[in-house]
């Protein structure tokens, strides 16, 4: 005759505070990022990034540029004549 525990099967029982976890979890971040964003709203103006917008898409801008690298160029030849 076997020996038994009188003990009910080995189960692993979880609490009832641990299997919403998920979902919790899931509302932590959005709630997290929502405030993220609320107070980003809060410090970044609209009218600043569209100028910042314009600026970076100006043809004038780029063209000058380009002329004061030009200008650079003839002295930043190396002996060897490769360009530096």
């Amino acid at each position: 005759m076997r020996q038994r525990n009188g003990s009910r099967t080995d189960e692993l029982w979880v609490q009832a505070k641990l299997r919403a976890r998920g979902v919790a979890q899931t509302t932590v971040d959005a709630t997290g990022e929502l405030v993220i964003l609320r107070h980003l709203r809060r410090g970044l103006d609209v009218s600043t990034l569209i100028r910042g917008a314009g600026v970076a898409d100006d043809v004038r801008f780029d063209r000058f540029q380009t002329f004061d690298e030009v200008g650079h160029i003839d002295h930043q030849i190396a002996f060897n004549r490769e360009v530096s």
